[in-house]
C-alpha cells in the first residue's frame, strides 16, 4: 500500500453518538493488556477476532447494527465487497496518546484498517509515517498501519472516540 491515509467518504454518526454515553468502557481490557501502546485507551468491542481466526459478537453489537450499514456501503463501494473482520469503539481520553508503533503480523495485511471519528476535537492528531492529519466526525479513513509507524495524540480537553474497523474484501 502506497499511502498513509486515504479518505473514503462520510457517514452520519448521530446514531452512534447517541449511544456512546450508555456504554461500559471498562469491562473489555484485552487490547490494552495485549498492546502496551494502547494502555491509555478504552475499548468497547462490537465484533472482534482476538486471534484472526474466529469473529466473536459482543453484547454491544446489536444496538449498533443499523449504524454500521451505511459504513458497509461506503467500504463496499470504495474497497470492494467484503465483511467486517472487527468493529471496535475506541476512546482516547483527553490528554492521552497512543505511542508511535508499527502493527505486526500477517493478519494486518489481510484487511483494510478503517477509522471513523464519532467524537473528536481540533486538538486530536493522527500521524502515519510522519504525515499528520486531523480527522473530523463522520469521515471514513483507511489507514496504512501494517508497515508504517503511527501514533495518535489527544491534546484536547474532550475524549476522542473512533469506530475502528478491519474490513476484509471477499476473494473471488
Amino acid at each position: 500500500m502506497d499511502f498513509n491515509f486515504r479518505f473514503l467518504g462520510n457517514i452520519a454518526v448521530d446514531g452512534f453518538r447517541s449511544k456512546l454515553d450508555t456504554l461500559d468502557w471498562h469491562y473489555f481490557t484485552h487490547r490494552q493488556q495485549a498492546h502496551k501502546v494502547h494502555r491509555e485507551t478504552l475499548t468497547v468491542p462490537l465484533l472482534f477476532d482476538q486471534g484472526f481466526s474466529k469473529i466473536g459478537f459482543f453484547k454491544d453489537f446489536g444496538p449498533f447494527m443499523k449504524e454500521l450499514e451505511p459504513l458497509k456501503k461506503v467500504l463496499s463501494d470504495t474497497l470492494g465487497n467484503g465483511v467486517f473482520q472487527s468493529a471496535l469503539l475506541v476512546n482516547l481520553p483527553a490528554g492521552k496518546e497512543v505511542l508511535r508503533h508499527v502493527d505486526q503480523g500477517e493478519g494486518f495485511k489481510a484487511f483494510s484498517r478503517i477509522h471513523v471519528p464519532l467524537r473528536t476535537n481540533e486538538n486530536c492528531f493522527f500521524e502515519v509515517d510522519g504525515e499528520v492529519i486531523q480527522m473530523k466526525a463522520g469521515e471514513v479513513w483507511e489507514i496504512n498501519n501494517s508497515e508504517k509507524a503511527h501514533a495518535v495524540q489527544n491534546l484536547g480537553d474532550t475524549d476522542r472516540i473512533h469506530l475502528l474497523i478491519d474490513w476484509k474484501v471477499n476473494k473471488g
